[in-house]
């Protein structure tokens, strides 16, 4: 990787970081207001779908399917977590175990990522395929899991998984890189057999 523009990269990094930070301290002081902070979140998302995104002038159905498909598979393993005792969520209303605002945040998850990794590929020199890829799941392992940290240091839930670096469970870092790689891949195969032009999942050599 060839870093193009060494001072916008980093203007980048920042700006993300600083988008995680002001996230996880609405989500985390807000926590015992999760219908506040669902309806937050939905209103961001609203803002970033509305109109359907577009890239060239074509609508970017790659963006907004990817953020679908990350909420799908983001409420399953959350399910799954949560049913098996990995993780648990504090201070829910009438005894519920899973927040409202818990889809809107992983269909934003990939948004971030999504966006992230564009800004990025415009300051670094990366054409292949699985350089932006491997790009992409080093954001997903990273990002995330500096979100969760802040999270889990307000009390918006706790994971029973060891291995934990401040709150953040080695396993829970696999499982989001692995969620959003398939995420990826299904993109990827979308792109190839509709011949979709798109700045990340393209199969550039």
């Amino acid at each position: 990787m060839e870093i193009i523009d060494r001072k916008t990269f980093y203007q980048i990094l920042i700006k993300a970081l600083l988008k995680l930070v002001l996230a996880g301290l609405v989500i985390g002081l807000l926590h015992q207001f999760d219908i506040l902070v669902a309806g937050i979140l939905f209103v961001h998302l609203l803002r970033k779908v509305i109109p359907i995104i577009k890239i060239d002038g074509t609508k970017n159905y790659v963006l907004l399917t990817g953020m679908i498909l990350t909420g799908i598979f983001g409420v399953m393993a959350e399910k799954w977590g949560i049913w098996n005792g990995y993780w648990e969520y504090h201070d829910l209303s009438n005894h519920r175990a899973f927040p409202y605002w818990l889809p809107f945040a992983w269909m934003l998850s990939f948004y971030f990522i999504y966006d992230l990794e564009q800004k990025l590929l415009e300051v670094v020199k990366i054409k292949r395929l699985f350089n932006k890829i491997i790009l992409a799941l080093v954001i997903a392992a990273i990002f995330p899991a500096f979100g969760e940290m802040i999270t889990i240091a307000l009390g918006v839930w706790t994971y029973s998984w060891p291995w934990q670096l401040f709150g953040v469970p080695i396993y829970a870092i696999i499982a989001l890189v692995i969620l959003h790689l398939f995420v990826q891949i299904l993109l990827v195969f979308y792109c190839k057999k509709y011949q979709v032009s798109d700045p990340v999942y393209s199969m550039i050599d």
